[in-house]
Formats: structure tokens, C-alpha cells, sequence
């Protein structure tokens, strides 16, 4: 998630002036720093990137900070923008549950239920699939 950052003075920064988080729960995952000591107009464009699981993408366990120097012997002001999230997930397009009601005497499966992992309903497209187990570090 790349978040672009630009220095509107009207004081130079003061030693580490800022930072972007990712957060889980409380703890952090992944950060970057703006460069140290920035001039006025410095732009300078933040990047973290780092697994996850698909769980914590779908239970809201996953915070994000973006934090900036406004004062520190001089004032000083910024602008914020281009922020954008994006996740990939490995081993599967879309993530979803498939209920299957299986009819105990023939074995056969007369009907299914989709939905997300949050339990509201799902039309997948395309092929479906069985998806890859995770390991403990990412998706």
C-alpha cells in the first residue's frame, strides 16, 4: 500500500518525521519512514508490503497508520494522497465457503450453498476450486 507524502513547510522536518503502519490488532506488522530531516517540498512516496492472512483481511484485524511531524522546534505542514490498498491472495482468486447437502443414502449432492467468509451470499465466477492451505505467515 503506497501512500504519497509531500512536505508544505513552512519549517524544515526535525529528525524522523513520519511514517506509514500496518497494524494487526495493535501489533505492528510493516512500516516505512519518510527520510529524515525533509526539506520543504520533499515528495516522497511511503510503500508497505508484506503478507497476511486471509483471515484477517476478512475479520478487520488489519489497521493502517500514517503518521506525520505538524511541530517540532519549527511548524510545519503536509499533504497526503495517491493511498491506495491492494491484496493478492495466493492459491485462490476469491476465497469462499461451499455447503454441500449430501443425500445420506445415494451419496449424492443435490444441492450447495455459497457464501463469503463472513456468511453473505456468493456467486463465484469463473472455475472453482480448492484453495491452497495458507502457511502461518501469509495468504
Amino acid at each position: 500500500m503506497p501512500a504519497r507524502v509531500t512536505q508544505n513547510g513552512p519549517g524544515t522536518g526535525q529528525g524522523q518525521v513520519g511514517s506509514l503502519w500496518l497494524y494487526r490488532d495493535t501489533a505492528e506488522i510493516a512500516g516505512d519512514s519518510v527520510m529524515p530531516n525533509t526539506p520543504v517540498g520533499h515528495v516522497e512516496t511511503l510503500t508497505v508490503s508484506t503478507p497476511v492472512t486471509a483471515a484477517d483481511l476478512a475479520g478487520g484485524n488489519l489497521y493502517v497508520a500514517l503518521y506525520l511531524e505538524t511541530f517540532h522546534i519549527t511548524s510545519k505542514s503536509w499533504t497526503a494522497d495517491q493511498f491506495s490498498v491492494t491484496a493478492q491472495l495466493d492459491g485462490c482468486a476469491v476465497p469462499f465457503l461451499r455447503t454441500l447437502v449430501i443425500d445420506c443414502n445415494t451419496g449424492a449432492v443435490p444441492c450447495h450453498a455459497d457464501t463469503t467468509l463472513d456468511g453473505h451470499p456468493y456467486t463465484p465466477t469463473g472455475p472453482v476450486g480448492q484453495c491452497d492451505q495458507p502457511n502461518a505467515g501469509s495468504v
